[in-house]
């Protein structure tokens, strides 16, 4: 018996990448109900927001898109995910939370604008009688403490190409100038 290459090729090559397939499924981590923010400490921040962003190999930030597909699908089911992610939001924009990976003000101001622009994106696919269907989350950077300072970054930045996200900014901080600071939400931003 002869040995066909030609056949055997494609059925091998196949298995090696099933097989690559089976073992990077389920290394990276998703967010689960018991992942949401409880408690408003460092930990808990620092933990949350591991499932939302991180630094790749070559130092960029990166959004993880699939842990925010899992809130916008569960979010719509169950408002604590919004919630956790809103929050997270409220507490990111004040510079006084430090992340465990040192960011900078640009990178941070990355993040906010993706979070946000995820949220308006999530707003969207909710029913009509959902509590933050009529939310403005570009509030949160607004009455921060630096919205004068994201505002120029986002600026600078071209609002990272985000075109919902630059349209509910620029449309909230004309009708908000930013002279009231803190607590847009009612949410005391203190960590624990």
């Amino acid at each position: 018996m002869k040995f066909n290459f030609i056949n055997t090729a494609p059925k091998t090559v196949g298995l090696y990448i099933a097989l690559l397939f089976l073992v990077s499924c389920g290394t990276q981590q998703t967010i689960t109900e018991s992942d949401l923010i409880k408690k408003y400490n460092q930990d808990s921040l620092d933990n949350f927001g591991a499932f939302i962003w991180y630094r790749n190999k070559n130092g960029t930030i990166v959004m993880n898109t699939d842990n925010l597909e899992i809130i916008k699908n569960n979010g719509i089911k169950k408002s604590t995910y919004f919630k956790t992610l809103n929050r997270y939001l409220i507490f990111f924009v004040e510079t006084k939370y430090t992340p465990k990976i040192n960011i900078s003000f640009s990178e941070r101001s990355y993040i906010v604008a993706h979070i946000v622009n995820s949220l308006y994106e999530f707003r969207e696919k909710l029913p009509e009688n959902h509590k933050f269907k009529d939310n403005e989350f570009a509030l949160d950077i607004i009455f921060s403490d630096s919205v004068q300072r994201y505002h120029d970054e986002f600026k600078k930045k071209e609002y990272y190409g985000l075109i919902e996200f630059k349209e509910k900014f620029i449309k909230q901080y004309r009708e908000n100038p930013p002279i009231i600071k803190k607590d847009a939400t009612g949410i005391i931003n203190t960590i624990e």
